[in-house]
Order: structure tokens, then C-alpha cells, then sequence
């Protein structure tokens, strides 16, 4: 992802996700949204149904934070694109001179 200078001005492209009123950037993330499969046997042990399950929705990604945000920690809460999330694991954070980048994972919070 590109970051671009205009005069004291960072630019990054990417989506922007708030938590507990500091702004952090999604630099590169994914969701994934998988499903569990179960199934009923017969008495000779074929699959006689099937019923699909789908899991909540998992995200895991990078956020691009300036030196005066804090790190992200496991169970903040913040929302992308209509879904709300909990954070579940997160890296050590390296230093890139102003801005810091921390790896982590989110899954889909389903009660409010």
C-alpha cells in the first residue's frame, strides 16, 4: 500500500476502523467466513443428510497506527462494513520511524 507526502500530510489508502476514539488504519486484511458441516449416518454409516453451519465471520490483517495511538489489545471492539468485530490476538508492533504497524485477529461479535 502506498503511503504518499503532501507537505506534513501522510496519506495511505485503506479502510479506517475506530476504537475507543483513536483512528487506526487497515493497511492489508482479509474476512473469511467458513462453515461447518454436520452429518447424519445411517446404520450402515453413509451420509443419509446434511446440515451447514456457518461460523462467524474471522478478520486478520495489519493496522498502520501513528506513535501517539495506542497498540491494539485483545477484546476491543470496533466495526467494518456493517459487522462488528472483537479482537482476539494481536503481534508486537514494529516502528517505522512516525507511523507503527501491529498484526492481528478479529472475530464477529454475535451478541450485543
Amino acid at each position: 500500500m502506498a503511503v504518499t507526502r503532501d507537505g506534513t500530510q501522510y496519506t495511505f489508502g485503506g479502510a479506517v476502523i475506530a476504537i475507543d476514539g483513536n483512528d487506526y488504519l487497515l493497511q492489508d486484511f482479509s474476512v473469511n467466513e467458513g462453515t461447518n458441516v454436520i452429518e447424519l449416518e445411517g446404520s450402515d454409516g453413509s451420509v443419509i443428510s446434511q446440515v451447514f453451519v456457518g461460523r462467524p465471520k474471522e478478520l486478520s490483517g495489519t493496522a498502520v497506527v501513528d506513535s501517539s495511538n495506542p497498540n491494539l489489545t485483545q477484546g476491543q471492539e470496533f466495526a467494518l462494513e456493517g459487522v462488528n468485530y472483537l479482537v482476539t490476538e494481536t503481534s508486537v508492533s514494529r516502528s517505522n520511524g512516525s507511523f507503527a504497524t501491529q498484526s492481528f485477529s478479529a472475530r464477529e461479535k454475535l451478541n450485543d
